[in-house]
């Protein structure tokens, strides 16, 4: 697997695999460019021989990171790309000078919610009815990002 910012040449495929995942934001060309040249957004893929097999987009707006998507393709799920995806997101924002990262995640996305548990996001709310196609209430999740496990650290001996 290699991440790496996704670029416009990777539209047609990010909005394929956007197309096969109910859970992935399904944005028209024109958003999609504006996600994609906006500096203050963080668009990464991973890609599996090649091909793009998952993305991650979030926004930071002064110290706080909003991690909008994690999409995964049905054939790579299970494989640790969601969290790769998810940690690189965490790096970058933390590069950009973020400290604090929320997201609102559909209330039954078991695994996304999981995964974003497992990285130390503690519920911090509920709306109501805020997605559409089904509708369905969203969590929203959050963390300070200096709490946030962070694998590359390593304790003095």
């Amino acid at each position: 697997m290699t991440l790496r910012a996704l670029r416009i040449e990777d539209l047609r495929a990010a909005m394929a695999l956007a197309a096969e995942a109910p859970e992935a934001p399904h944005w028209s060309v024109p958003v999609w460019h504006r996600v994609l040249e906006r500096s203050e957004t963080i668009v990464l893929g991973a890609f599996v021989a090649h091909a793009l097999a998952g993305f991650a987009v979030a926004s930071v707006t002064l110290d706080t990171v909003e991690l909008e998507a994690i999409a995964v393709a049905e054939k790579h799920r299970r494989q640790g790309l969601g969290a790769a995806l998810f940690e690189a997101v965490l790096e970058a924002a933390r590069a950009r000078g973020a400290v604090r990262l929320e997201l609102e995640v559909r209330a039954g996305n078991a695994a996304a919610i999981g995964l974003y548990r497992r990285a130390g996001l503690a519920d911090e709310g509920v709306r109501r009815a805020y997605y559409r196609d089904p509708e369905e209430d969203a969590l929203l999740m959050g963390r300070n990002l200096a709490h946030v496990s962070d694998k590359s650290e390593k304790t003095p001996d």
